[in-house]
């Protein structure tokens, strides 16, 4: 609040407070006047209902205001008390979780930010391509830290297959030995690479005449297995290439690990470079996607995002937040003298309280006259 709105309460609460006892006063000075100067014998009737209106009137004023005074009067002596009690109330009722989410809910529900919302994804995101080059420009900027990390990595100590676990998965074991028996399917029904393999033998192809199937005969037939759930055609060849590949595994990253640092860092950041425009291509996809869902809603807290930030939030400000305001509004208070609590509290409370006085005050007064006509009626 500003020094002009405090000003401005102050001089409503003052003039509150000066109607208020302006009304005590009149029914004092009233009740006074009734009994000194108005004679019994003169309009008895009249004078009986003026009489029980002016002592209605000062039972009630005079009540109202003992009330609020003995009320500022508790809030100056205990203000220890007081300041602890407004600071949890802020914390744990204002700010409690049902209030949180009632908040965010509303917030959530607004047309207003509804549009603020799709209109700021539409600027940021925009056309397919735009999404696209979005993503690029980002990865662009991290392109650089994911290359150190992947050339800094020492990937012998990471669990990869050549440590075995890996490949102790039986998922994970099938589709290499999958992929790997097409691979090698493919290559040995190859009829240029068959030659020249042969070519390559120190025999010749004879050399081979002696067994029932050439290496590549075998591996081929190997090849020809079903993908999973079937025993291998040839156990021994499938154990040897789920042996070559955890040696070559192992060799591989053994390998990485001896390449210099800017080998390994040119080698990383072509890979990352790489992957720039596959991941811009699928994520600026991805974006537009989410944005048509978005504005398909008729509220944002049915996005699941919204919601997931939603209850994050109403969390975060239930337990860190809303302890913190106690704490901090306590301590606020606590700083104040018993007195500066209490004149911040009237200044802030008066004009209503009082208010209250001046109802009282005139409900007494009509109420006394009722029971003063009604005496006069029956007596």
């Amino acid at each position: 609040m500003n020094d002009h709105d405090l000003s401005d309460a102050v001089r409503e609460t003052r003039r509150v407070v000066m109607m208020a006892h302006g009304l005590l006063a009149a029914a004092i000075v009233g009740t006074i006047a009734v009994v000194a100067l108005w004679p019994a014998s003169v309009e008895p009737t009249w004078r009986e209902i003026a009489l029980h209106g002016l002592e209605g009137a000062l039972v009630g004023g005079i009540c109202d205001w003992f009330a609020i005074a003995k009320t500022y009067k508790a809030i100056e002596d205990q203000a220890a008390a007081v300041a602890t009690g407004i600071g949890a109330w802020v914390g744990h009722q204002l700010l409690a979780g049902h209030a949180v989410r009632a908040m965010l809910h509303e917030a959530l529900d607004d047309s207003d930010l509804r549009k603020q919302v799709y209109d700021a994804v539409d600027q940021a995101i925009g056309a397919p391509e735009d999404a696209e080059a979005l993503v690029a420009r980002a990865w662009v900027r991290i392109e650089g830290t994911l290359a150190a990390t992947l050339a800094e990595q020492d990937f012998t100590k990471v669990n990869l297959p050549a440590g075995g676990e890996l490949l102790d998965d039986d998922d994970v074991r099938d589709a290499i030995q999958t992929c790997s028996r097409r691979a090698l399917g493919a290559v040995a029904s190859d009829s240029e690479f068959g030659s020249k393999f042969n070519a390559a033998l120190p025999n010749g192809p004879k050399g081979w005449a002696v067994m029932a199937l050439t290496p590549l005969d075998r591996v081929a037939k190997w090849a020809e297995a079903e993908p999973s759930g079937a025993e291998p055609v040839d156990p021994a060849l499938a154990e040897l290439v789920a042996t070559a590949l955890r040696v070559a595994t192992r060799e591989y990253t053994a390998s990485w690990q001896g390449l210099s640092a800017a080998h390994r860092l040119r080698a990383a950041t072509a890979l990352v470079r790489s992957l720039r425009e596959p991941i811009s291509s699928h994520l600026g996809k991805f974006l537009c996607a989410e944005r048509d869902r978005l504005r398909s809603l008729d509220r944002l807290n049915e996005h699941p995002l919204a919601a997931r930030i939603s209850e994050v939030a109403e969390r975060v400000l239930n337990k860190r937040f809303s302890a913190g305001v106690a704490a901090l509004v306590t301590g606020s208070l606590n700083n104040l003298s018993g007195r500066g609590l209490r004149a911040m509290v009237e200044e802030q409370t008066g004009r209503y309280l009082h208010m209250i006085r001046i109802s009282g005050t005139a409900l007494g007064l009509v109420v006394g006259g009722v029971i003063g006509g009604v005496l006069a009626l029956v007596g």
